[in-house]
């Protein structure tokens, strides 16, 4: 599975995915697809969610903000449920990450960054529709947890935790429809080491797309499509792994999540250089940012490469 997953990752358009989804025998067996969330009838769900790239991926970052305070209160042994934890997501940063009240305006620059590598977001791929990967320091998950965690709908997951945004369970779907015309998402995550009995947790990974629709379905008077995850022999491919180089800045993955979304369609206006357009959107749409983010820029299309910026919202930087 090691090898597939980088072909998968190394894949930088949807034309290349496909391409490599169409020469494994793995992705022709339907039996090694699942609907996600378990409903054949979820293609309303997803399409529903964004009728805009930036703010639905905008709902990736806010779950990765979650994944990375949930870690920081497992690991000082407090329930996220539980009375004892944070009310707000403003006293979670405080306690967690010493962050004066809660606002990372009180912060100095080094401090900033520091946190901000917790949180990325990379272009790599081709100018106008980039793939855009997003990995989070976060808790991660065990590949055996993926169906009632990443793959899930309509769950409430987070819906007793106080100091999250995302309580709804629904927020993971709204980028995918913004995936090029196939709707490609790579999911990959290890569970933390330092969180329950994750010490031989292995890295789990699966694609998400929508279903096409072939033979099979018109036979059967299928005319309706819907969303589907790569689950071959009704598991999550997996494999062992210490730490692995994914172009990540200034880091190995050693634990986490990241989501590859596949040429991806950012508005017209947001296209360019993410270090400049999409960092201008990101600063607006998370206008109070509780901690703060990296927007790491790797195509070669540009002048520069390899530029970062550090993403504060709008308030901060005012």
């Amino acid at each position: 599975m090691q090898e597939l997953f980088w072909k998968i990752y190394g894949a930088e358009s949807e034309s290349e995915l496909t391409k490599i989804i169409s020469e494994n025998k793995l992705f022709q067996d339907r039996n090694n697809w699942k609907p996600y969330g378990g409903i054949e009838g979820n293609f309303g769900t997803f399409e529903a969610q964004q009728n805009n790239a930036i703010p639905a991926l905008v709902e990736k970052i806010t779950n990765s903000i979650d994944a990375t305070l949930i870690k920081e209160c497992r690991i000082n042994n407090i329930d996220p449920k539980s009375k004892s934890a944070p009310k707000t997501m403003s006293e979670a940063v405080q306690k967690f990450y010493n962050v004066p009240n809660g606002e990372i305006s009180e912060l100095g620059p080094t401090k900033r960054r520091e946190l901000a590598e917790n949180i990325q977001i990379i272009a790599t791929g081709g100018p106008k529709s980039p793939c855009i990967t997003v990995y989070d320091f976060g808790e991660g998950q065990k590949p055996s947890e993926f169906h009632s965690t990443f793959l899930s709908l309509h769950r409430g997951n987070k819906a007793n935790i106080s100091f999250v945004q995302g309580k709804y369970n629904m927020g993971s779907t709204g980028a995918v429809v913004f995936c090029g015309e196939k709707k490609y998402q790579l999911i990959a995550s290890k569970r933390n080491r330092r969180l329950e009995t994750a010490d031989d947790a292995e890295f789990g990974f699966t694609i998400v797309r929508r279903h096409p629709l072939d033979s099979h379905d018109a036979e059967n008077n299928v005319t309706t499509t819907w969303y589907e995850y790569f689950c071959p022999n009704n598991s999550i491919a997996s494999f062992q792994i210490d730490e692995i180089e994914l172009g990540l800045l200034n880091r190995k993955f050693d634990f986490g999540t990241i989501v590859k979304l596949y040429s991806y369609q950012l508005p017209t206006g947001s296209r360019g250089d993410i270090s400049t357009d999409l960092f201008r959107d990101l600063n607006q749409y998370l206008y109070h940012l509780p901690i703060p983010i990296t927007v790491y820029e790797k195509r070669e299309h540009y002048k520069v490469q390899n530029v970062n910026k550090v993403v504060v919202g709008n308030r901060t930087r005012i």
